[in-house]
């Protein structure tokens, strides 16, 4: 039973420090009771293609969906009912949708296959700002609560880049919105797949690519880099786009990182099974990764392998285990490292 007094106290503390409210309720988000009654409710009908992705608002009032139709709908969930319909002007699946912070949940930001990223108005229901610096699909989009007028996104021509509201911009032959290139560290061949902020730690970063790696980025020690993207040097396609940007990576532009900039995740397994992936000509890739509300946690699902959490508070060092040639023989798949950071 609960003591009454610590009961008062919480609630009191709840009351006087938001912070603390939202470490109260993040608590008692998921409890196995809830989890228990989970089911179908209800089907929400308004897409004509395939929906590729979801996000609610902060509060839990809101959802909104995109779709290969080319439209996002914000839907009220609890009268199951559209709040409106938004024709996003994309020429691609849209596969990412996102809510700006403290915009009063009237603006939000849509990445999709044709490379472009844009800003819409709930209100007005039009389109307000369209980024067209990317060469690739755009997978995925990030927001931090405490920094509005700024989001993320990464895609698939390698890039994670970062745009902010309040800054006048146009994709032009520089692009100064490259936060991260990882064709400079991954190779030609890098593709950004996903990326998350810790909503604890803001200034994390959580990238996942075509690799079995999760790359946790410190934001406070990155800033975006004039980066040459093709645009008015007769660039117009997406793939020239991506072609300028490999370019700039391997013929000396500068993406080198700071030291202590970036931590590495992997299970311990992984590096050797991406050897066998590869002579089967599959890729071992990161296809969605998540923090834990209290941002202790990171939750990365692998392609075609397995889904991992990993404590980003208490990182272990890989582990080497040697085991006897007997037991070796009988058990080879026991050989390996336990998951680590690098």
């Amino acid at each position: 039973m609960t003591n009454p007094v610590k009961a008062v106290v919480a609630t009191a503390q709840r009351m006087i420090n938001a912070e603390y409210g939202k470490t109260y309720q993040r608590h008692l988000q998921v409890t196995s009771s809830l989890i228990g009654r989970l089911g179908l409710e209800k089907e929400l009908e308004g897409h004509s293609g395939c929906v590729n992705c979801l996000e609610w608002n902060s509060t839990g009032t809101l959802l909104a969906s995109g779709s290969d139709d080319l439209k996002v709908i914000v839907w009220d969930p609890l009268l199951h009912r559209q709040k409106c319909v938004v024709n996003t002007g994309h020429e691609g699946n849209i596969f990412s949708v996102k809510f700006l912070p403290n915009s009063n949940d009237a603006t939000i930001v849509s990445g999709a296959a044709d490379t472009e990223v844009k800003v819409h108005d709930l209100n007005k229901l039009e389109t307000t700002h369209t980024f067209s610096c990317h060469g690739g699909r755009v997978k995925r989009l990030a927001t931090a609560d405490n920094v509005p007028f700024m989001f993320w996104s990464a895609a698939e021509d390698g890039t994670i880049m970062q745009f902010d509201l309040r800054q006048p911009h146009r994709c032009e032959s520089v692009c100064n919105s490259v936060l991260i290139n990882l064709n400079a560290h991954l190779g030609v061949n890098a593709e950004a797949k996903c990326l998350a902020v810790n909503p604890a730690r803001p200034e994390q970063l959580a990238v996942g690519a075509n690799d079995p790696f999760i790359r946790l980025y410190d934001r406070r020690m990155l800033s975006p880099r004039p980066t040459r993207s093709g645009q008015g040097q007769g660039a117009r396609s997406s793939w020239e786009r991506h072609s300028f940007l490999i370019c700039a990576a391997v013929d000396g532009e500068d993406f080198s990182l700071p030291e202590g900039c970036a931590t590495y995740f992997v299970a311990g397994h992984l590096p050797l099974k991406q050897q066998e992936y590869s002579k089967r000509f599959r890729t071992l890739a990161a296809t969605y990764i998540t923090f834990s509300p209290d941002g202790t946690e990171l939750l990365a699902n692998l392609g075609g392998e397995q889904i991992y959490l990993f404590d980003v508070s208490h990182r272990r060092l890989p582990t080497n285990i040697d085991l006897p040639v007997s037991l070796e023989a009988a058990n080879p798949v026991a050989k390996g490292n336990d998951g680590f950071f690098v």
